[in-house]
Parts: structure tokens; C-alpha cells; sequence
């Protein structure tokens, strides 16, 4: 099986091989300029490691790019040319090698502190009435549960400013008066809205994101930490923006269509196009190593089921795409589902 893995990639790419490793010229650092014929990313043709798993390194020292066999095709836009049988190959014993070490639930109290700054997060606090009732009412809840305590973000304190973070005096007072945020997965980036902002107004901010560190993040929820667990099929929900997210888990939490007991990933992407729902899927599947997981997009109404179609090509599992029928999307009232598959 893993010959005829191979043979895809060597179709696609100069190489080298020997009896234990396929050599390739590196796609992530470009390889030699000077040498056209270095091949520097060696991919193993045995598993290897604790975890029994086919995997790449490069060897070249300003690169170390390294992976298992089915995160290099993932890269490389060939997955679609694999069957069925062959990426069940790749994906055994993939996501213990994905898990091991990635994940962390560990809960802050109140207060999450970086070098430069502190944020303060969900807390009964009085002050904090009008920002919790903005986001009980945005997400239709009555109260706020746990899983979601964590990520809610009512203040920010600045310690010192640097160059890697830079936030005005004007704009943090405008924060911690009339702005209440997310924090995304890694803690790089606040999306912050304006529970005072008029929709209709265009004299007031209404959205404000605050940059902590520079890296790519989404904003990824396990509604349950307790039942979450890679190793067993789960589902992925995706929804452009938070409050879409939020709001249409809960409306179909209410409906009965999913459990709080059941194996959940929510991801939400932070504007952008359907080409952004790669970019984040790409990341779940890295970080929690959950490749055949089946994928429900929270769609909004006026994206026509034929945009998915080059999304679907990265998807292992079932692609489902909901609409909240009558609606513009999932961050209104949930009517009736329409749901669409490929």
C-alpha cells in the first residue's frame, strides 16, 4: 500500500530513493538554489517512532520541516488523488501521533497574564452585566456555561507596551467600557465587539481585534473537555464568525440534533471567503490530529452549495452544509435546517 502511495508523490516531484526513505526536493524551504538535484525531505517507507507512523523530515538546517506521510499530502494538494483504502492506510495510528503532547484543557481563573498584559475573563463581577447579558442575548442563552467562560474577555490591563504589542490609550479605554471579546485557540488575537454600537450607526466602532502575538489562529471550542477525545469519530462544526458559531450550536443543541455528550469540535473563521474554511479546517486537523472526522458548515444563506465543492476535496469524512432556512445565517433566530451533502 505504501508504494502506490509513494508512486503519486514521485510522479509529482524529482527524486531519490533508497530502501528505507523516498527523497524529495524540500516543498517547504525550496532545497538547494545551487544544486537543482538536492533532495533534502526524506519520507520514511516504514513507520517509525512510538506511534508506529509513516512520516517526513528535511535535513537541511535552515528548514527541519517535519510531519507525518498524510500531513505532507495535505500540503501538497494530493489527497484527492488517493482512494479511500490508501488515506485509511496514512490515518492509522495518525491521530495518537497527533495527540501526543498538542493538547492542554487546563482552565484560568479569571485571568489570563502574558508578558505585556493581562486579560480579565468571564467573572460575575457586577461591571461586567451589561457585556454578559450582550452575549446571553446575542447567543440566545440564559446563562453562561463553562466550556465558554474561559474565552470571554471583559478587560484588558497593559503592563508594558513593545513592539510586538501596541494598543492606543483611547482604544483600551473604549474596550473596557463598551467592548467584550473572544479569545481565539492559542491566545494570539481578542475579537472584540461593541455591545453598545448602533447596527445602524456609522459613527461607532463596532468591532475591534486585538493582536497579542503574531500567529495564525481561529477561534476553536470543545463544548465538553470531558467527552472530547480525538481517538474516536467526532464532528466538526465550522461557522464564519463567532457569534454565528455560538448562536447556531446552541440553536441545534436546543433541537436535539446534537448532544452535549457528543464528540464536538467548534471552529469559526474570522471573516473572509470559503476559502477560509480550508484554512481553518487544515488547522483542526493539524492541531488535533482529527482527519476523518465528519465537517457540518454553518452556512450563510446566500453561499451556494457549488462554492464547497473544492472544500470538499480536503474533507475525509462526511461534508455536510446546513442553512437556517429564511434566515441570512446562523447568527439569527434558528428556523428550519436545510441541509446539503457531498
Amino acid at each position: 500500500m505504501i508504494n502506490s502511495i509513494l508512486e503519486i508523490i514521485k510522479d509529482n516531484f524529482y527524486h531519490r530513493e533508497s530502501s528505507n526513505d523516498l527523497q524529495i526536493r524540500c516543498p517547504y524551504c525550496g532545497d538547494s538554489r545551487s544544486n537543482p538535484r538536492t533532495c533534502s525531505l526524506y519520507i520514511s517507507k516504514k513507520p517509525v517512532g512510538k506511534y508506529n507512523t509513516y512520516v517526513y523530515h528535511c535535513f537541511r538546517a535552515s528548514c527541519k520541516a517535519k510531519g507525518t506521510l498524510y500531513d505532507l499530502l495535505l500540503d501538497l494538494g494530493l489527497l484527492s488523488q488517493l482512494n479511500k483504502e490508501q488515506i485509511s492506510f496514512l490515518l492509522t495510528n495518525y491521530n495518537k501521533h497527533k495527540l501526543h503532547g498538542k493538547l492542554n484543557y487546563n482552565d484560568t481563573d479569571n485571568k489570563i497574564i502574558g508578558k505585556n498584559f493581562i486579560l480579565k475573563t468571564y467573572s460575575s463581577d457586577s461591571k461586567n452585566d451589561e457585556k454578559i447579558n450582550y452575549i446571553k442575548k446575542r447567543l440566545g442563552i440564559d446563562y453562561i456555561p463553562k466550556f465558554l467562560k474561559k474565552y470571554i474577555v471583559t478587560h484588558v490591563e497593559v503592563k508594558k507596551y513593545s513592539s510586538d504589542f501596541k494598543i492606543k490609550p483611547y482604544i483600551l479605554k473604549m474596550i473596557n467600557k463598551t467592548f467584550v471579546g473572544f479569545k481565539t485557540y492559542n491566545g494570539s488575537k481578542i475579537i472584540f465587539r461593541n455591545v453598545n454600537a448602533d447596527m445602524n450607526s456609522h459613527m461607532k466602532i463596532r468591532y475591534y481585534n486585538l493582536r497579542l502575538k503574531p500567529e495564525v489562529d481561529y477561534f476553536i471550542i470543545t463544548p465538553n473537555s470531558n467527552v472530547f477525545n480525538p481517538l474516536k469519530k467526532g464532528k466538526i462544526f465550522l461557522a464564519e464568525g463567532i457569534f454565528s458559531l455560538l448562536h447556531g450550536y446552541f440553536g441545534i443543541l436546543r433541537k436535539n440534533i446534537i448532544n452535549h455528550n457528543d464528540n464536538l469540535l467548534l471552529g469559526a473563521t474570522l471573516g473572509g471567503s470559503v476559502k477560509t474554511f480550508n484554512l481553518l479546517y487544515n488547522y483542526i486537523v493539524y492541531t488535533f490530529g482529527v482527519p476523518d472526522w465528519d465537517v457540518f458548515i454553518l452556512s450563510d444563506t446566500d453561499i451556494n452549495i457549488n462554492m464547497y465543492k473544492s472544500f470538499s476535496k480536503n474533507v475525509i469524512g462526511n461534508l455536510n452544509i446546513l442553512y437556517n432556512h429564511g434566515k441570512n445565517d446562523f447568527g439569527e433566530e434558528i428556523g428550519s435546517l436545510i441541509v446539503e451533502q457531498f
